[in-house]
């Protein structure tokens, strides 16, 4: 209905200024493939699937810059100190490499710490047990029959990550401005629509 729903305001870095080879190397970061996503919605209308989304809050803040990217940056104007530059720890929005170092440190926390497995298909496809999770930078799509199984992982994810429940004890609505709909045909089983209203 074009409502406010917030505000927001974020420290950004100029990527801009950037040197490549001297303070930015690797900058690619893979995000699921459609085709993926669309097949996982296949298999939830065939195994009656239960799905959740969730969102990482200030995800690329979270990632730690690697020992050979040396960042410094001036405080934006209204809160410089005369000659104070800053080392950057973390990454940071604005940088080339933020998408990378975040998606690294999202699949170190998966792999190594939740102890998913890494799909040799899509790069962004995980899972354990019988929960399946993809992500799309900061935007992650789970699928499994139990919900306790997603509610369980969520909890889990909530002890590495600031995250955001879109669809708080509900299959997912919404996945990256695509509507998703379920309907019954006139056999009673269920359909899901994906539908994408901005573009018509």
């Amino acid at each position: 209905n074009s409502s406010i729903k917030k505000f927001k305001a974020r420290f950004c870095a100029r990527g801009d200024t950037q040197i490549e080879g001297v303070d930015v190397f690797e900058t690619y970061a893979p995000v699921v493939a459609w085709s993926t996503v669309r097949m996982l919605m296949t298999m939830a209308v065939q195994l009656e699937l239960h799905t959740r989304t969730c969102d990482i809050s200030n995800a690329f803040v979270s990632a730690v810059l690697k020992s050979n990217e040396e960042i410094y940056l001036e405080m934006p104007r209204g809160f410089q100190e005369d000659g104070m530059v800053y080392k950057l720890k973390k990454s940071l929005y604005g940088l080339w490499q933020s998408p990378k170092l975040f998606f690294d440190h999202l699949h170190l926390k998966l792999v190594d710490v939740m102890e998913f497995k890494q799909s040799d298909h899509d790069k962004c496809l995980f899972y354990r047990g019988n929960v399946i999770v993809v992500s799309f930078v900061d935007d992650l799509l789970f699928f499994s029959p139990d919900s306790k199984a997603i509610d369980d992982t969520l909890t889990e994810l909530e002890g590495n990550f600031n995250i955001t429940k879109d669809d708080e004890g509900q299959d997912v609505f919404a996945y990256l401005g695509i509507e998703v709909r379920r309907e019954q045909d006139e056999d009673g089983k269920l359909q899901i629509s994906l539908h994408q209203p901005g573009l018509t």
